[in-house]
């Protein structure tokens, strides 16, 4: 029998979960039963909460001294929700029907006309260690790692994992990353082993280039667990997620730093309009478009004029904190054979959302975008003889991360940082099947499913043909 509940929200049953293992499971829409993608949900009065996915889809573990408790539902543009954690006890997934956020248009445009997007931006970063965490915490959170062509995966990595940040006060340099366990890793990738070895040989056993080159035109002869350890050195070296918080590609965390390109000469790098005014949580939000100068400026040493930057950032009313940044650097027309080496004209896409805990922002969502190529060498010499590039080498390299718990406490901090912390997200650990069943994990959406499962079903042939032929 199709079940109503009538709370701060309307529910409505779809399906059937377990609630016996403390999740709470649902999706997120509006009026039209539309998707509310990547909407903050929290335990009431804790830091502990998840997101849904752009499917609309979440689920949360509820410790057990929070089942009295509620769960609050938030997303830019909509009312904030609150349901008790009873009301999810039926063993049931439930779809959550937001009501949208009525804004004043009047009052809208008033507010628009009136004001100066430059002024709101000078302000807000005016105003960054007012509304910035600047006492230590650490975020926990998962993680998911993926490299994607324009037709299947060829690479996921899923992460529980730690980041320890001192404070916006203090230089990004000194956070800390902690890969705490690993859900899955399904590798299938074809790289370039040769040229890596020949790299990992020379930068990390001191081996000349004469004799390495020469080792990496023998792999046979080659230990191959030195062959992995280099191709795990590799990843580390230009895919560890450690670049996510502390690189200068986040620019909100990295800025005023050496080379950031958010510092104190932001308004004579981009132009600022005002969108829009937005509700959340009963708080008035510019939206503002972000623009290249004309002509271009450099953004920084790093970048030069090679890219320019699009993106929004929404800052609140009442005190100019920032809550949600998109930042995308697009290439310029000098920097063409970066576009045709990659195949694209993004350069990188950085997304960021902040929660509110205890008056202060923190990070709740972030993802990152690069364009990479595997085989780079390859490509550049295929291409330099005219060789026809297959476009299965070409991929973009996705990092996710969605903070789960926010810890703040200096006894919890001080015992956290004793033990060892490793950052290594490319080495295989075995799967710990307790752990995962009560961590908050981001829910797949439909179509990550299918390239997950794709994948693995090509590797599972892969491996089943490695063995074949052995016999």
């Amino acid at each position: 029998m199709k079940k109503t509940i009538l709370s701060t929200a309307l529910l409505f049953l779809i399906s059937i979960t377990c609630f016996a293992n403390t999740i709470v499971t649902g999706r997120l829409i509006d009026s039209h039963k539309n998707p509310i993608p990547y909407a903050n949900i929290v335990i009431k009065n804790t830091t502990i909460g998840t997101i849904s996915n752009l499917n609309g889809d979440f689920n949360i573990n509820i410790p057990d001294e929070y089942k009295e408790a509620s769960l609050v539902f938030s997303s830019m543009g909509f009312k904030t929700q609150e349901i008790l954690i009873k009301a999810f006890e039926k063993q049931e997934i439930y779809e959550i029907e937001l009501e949208t956020a009525i804004v004043n248009l009047n009052e809208v445009m008033i507010k628009v006309k009136a004001t100066n997007a430059n002024e709101i931006v000078q302000k807000a970063f005016d105003h960054y260690l007012d509304n910035f965490p600047t006492s230590p915490f650490i975020g926990k959170a998962f993680l998911r790692h993926t490299e994607k062509t324009k037709t299947k995966y060829k690479w996921l990595v899923d992460a529980a994992i730690e980041v320890y940040d001192p404070g916006f006060n203090q230089t990004s340099k000194d956070i800390k990353l902690n890969i705490k366990e690993i859900k899955r890793s399904i590798d299938n990738r074809s790289v370039d082993t040769a040229t890596i070895y020949c790299f990992y040989l020379g930068e990390v056993k001191n081996v000349s280039l004469k004799k390495s080159v020469k080792r990496k035109d023998n792999l046979a002869d080659e230990d191959p667990k030195e062959i992995k350890n280099a191709i795990h050195f590799q990843d580390n070296r230009l895919s560890n997620p450690n670049g996510l918080f502390s690189g200068s590609l986040n620019v909100l965390r990295y800025y005023k730093q050496k080379d950031a390109i958010f510092d104190k000469n932001i308004l004579k790098k981009h132009n600022f309009k005002i969108d829009t005014v937005l509700s959340y949580n009963s708080d008035d939000i510019y939206k503002i478009k972000i623009t290249p100068k004309s002509p271009l400026v450099k953004l920084n040493k790093h970048y030069g004029k090679y890219c320019f930057p699009i993106g929004w950032i929404y800052i609140r009313a009442k005190d100019f904190a920032i809550v949600e940044l998109e930042y995308t650097l697009v290439n310029s027309d000098k920097a063409q054979i970066f576009t045709k080496m990659y195949r694209s004209k993004i350069a990188s896409s950085f997304h960021i959302k902040y929660i509110e805990i205890d008056g202060k922002m923190y990070p709740k969502h972030i993802t990152l975008n690069t364009p990479k190529a595997n085989n780079i060498f390859k490509i550049l010499s295929g291409t330099a003889h005219g060789a026809k590039a297959n476009s299965e080498e070409y991929y973009y390299e996705t990092q996710e991360v969605m903070f789960n718990e926010i810890i703040t406490d200096s006894d919890i901090l001080a015992k956290s940082l004793e033990k060892s912390w490793d950052s290594n997200l490319f080495t295989p650990r075995p799967y710990n099947a307790k752990f995962w069943k009560r961590y908050s994990s981001m829910v797949e959406t439909v179509e990550q499913k299918i390239f997950r499962e794709a994948l693995e079903k090509e590797l599972s042939n892969k491996n089943e043909n490695k063995t074949i032929s052995k016999n």
